[in-house]
């Protein structure tokens, strides 16, 4: 596996959430940008902690990618194996607050289920969110849920 369900007890806390939408960028070049080399370079070092829907975003954003001929098979393949080497935990509490937590904060932000997935993990854990799509950072400003800073 490989991203364990959640954080042992014996690691790092996670220091941020982490939003599909970064990630997907390692794999496309021209949307690759400082802040999102930045939060790599954290993660590198570091622990963040993402949604149980995160690995489908990611591959969904990728997929797309390719198919708009933003990125290459290959270069996907390579990021979705490298990120083995990063300690990123998928949050086992979210499925289960779908209803009605989730769901009140996509209906508040008028964003989608899955972007108030983010949004509510790091409401309930309290920590930054690392994002580029600005449907979530406009949701997240305004729910008072700080725009991680690497």
């Amino acid at each position: 596996m490989i991203f364990p369900t959640f954080a042992p007890p014996t690691t790092r806390t996670p220091s941020f959430v982490l939003d599909a939408s970064v990630v997907a960028t390692w794999g496309i070049p021209r949307r690759y940008v400082v802040y999102t080399h930045r939060v790599r370079s954290q993660l590198a070092s570091g622990v963040a902690l993402t949604t149980a829907t995160w690995p489908f975003d990611v591959a969904e954003q990728l997929l797309a990618a390719v198919q708009r001929g933003e990125t290459t098979r290959p270069r996907v393949d390579a990021l979705l194996t490298g990120l083995s080497g990063f300690r990123l935990y998928i949050d086992d509490e979210g499925p289960f607050r779908v209803w009605p937590t989730t769901l009140d904060l996509a209906h508040a932000h008028d964003i989608s289920v899955r972007d108030a997935a983010y949004l509510e993990l790091a409401l309930r854990i309290d920590l930054p969110l690392a994002t580029v799509d600005a449907t979530l950072t406009r949701a997240a400003v305004a729910a008072r849920v700080t725009i991680f800073t690497p």
